[in-house]
């Protein structure tokens, strides 16, 4: 045989192979979403990427997530910059239903400004690490949502959606990010046998806007927009106001706006179905 019949006949051959998915492992007994991942026994996937340890579990009508992050750079990200988590029913990464949380460090009730400069890492060898944790959990009671089922916009952290999200630091100094999302907020709900065959695509975003001018420059925190509970147009790219507090947005410097990097991952999985 010819080495080029040979070779077309391999390519072939692979492309008929069946695709093997992530699977999310069944989950027994729901979780109390406190930022505490002893609930869980293990992350059993991880980016490299991104350095995003996590897991995946579900029930009939929920997903749960874990996320664990040990550089204190990646961190930092998430806590200036913000993280979307989308979860798209097909097996393309097409970023429609998302959820963002924490958002950037400048939005939260109180709108305080940035926690830390460039070159003040959240390491645990930081004699002020518990109280920067702190400040930076006071203020993350906002979350956005774009394109769910039923739930769109910007609300409170503790909302009637059925989404729970925690976030927190465990002994070690590692971010800990849980949460609980309804499956019929992005499929349906209750599961059904030939759901087994379904293949989801989880993606994780992790922004960097670059530093904000100090007169509050159009390329940094600001724009127009509206009250918590609203929606608002663009997706996570528009403005939005918190209760006539501080804004983001403007001139489309959000999710979907001109970022300086982007870390994460994008994983496709299949739920367990029992």
């Amino acid at each position: 045989m010819k080495p080029a019949v040979f070779f077309l006949l391999l390519l072939i051959a692979a492309g008929c192979a069946p695709r093997i998915y992530n699977q999310a492992a069944w989950r027994e007994v729901p979780v109390t979403v406190d930022g505490d991942p002893a609930e869980y026994e293990l992350f059993n996937f991880y980016s490299a990427e991104s350095g995003i340890a996590y897991t995946l579990t579900n029930d009939l009508k929920n997903l749960y997530f874990c996320f664990k992050i040990e550089d204190p750079r990646v961190q930092q990200e998430v806590m200036k910059y913000g993280l979307e988590i989308y979860i798209d029913t097909t097996k393309k990464a097409t970023q429609y239903r998302g959820i963002r949380y924490p958002l950037p460090s400048r939005i939260g009730s109180r709108g305080r400004g940035e926690l830390f400069s460039d070159d003040q890492l959240p390491t645990a060898d930081r004699p002020d690490i518990r109280n920067l944790h702190k400040r930076f959990l006071e203020d993350q009671n906002i979350v956005e949502f774009r394109n769910l089922k039923g739930v769109s916009g910007v609300h409170q952290l503790k909302n009637k959606t059925g989404i729970k999200l925690s976030l927190n630091w465990d002994s070690t100094n590692a971010m800990i990010y849980e949460g609980i999302v309804p499956l019929e907020r992005f499929y349906h709900s209750p599961l059904r046998p030939a759901d087994s065959l379904q293949v989801f695509t989880l993606t994780v975003n992790i922004r960097s806007l670059g530093p904000v001018p100090p007169n509050g420059g159009r390329s940094g925190i600001r724009g127009t927009g509206i009250s918590v509970g609203g929606g608002f147009g663009g997706g996570f790219g528009g403005g939005m106001g918190l209760g006539g507090g501080v804004m983001v947005g403007g001139p489309r410097s959000g999710m979907n706006g001109p970022v300086n990097q982007k870390s994460g991952f994008s994983n496709q999985f299949r739920l367990a179905v029992q």
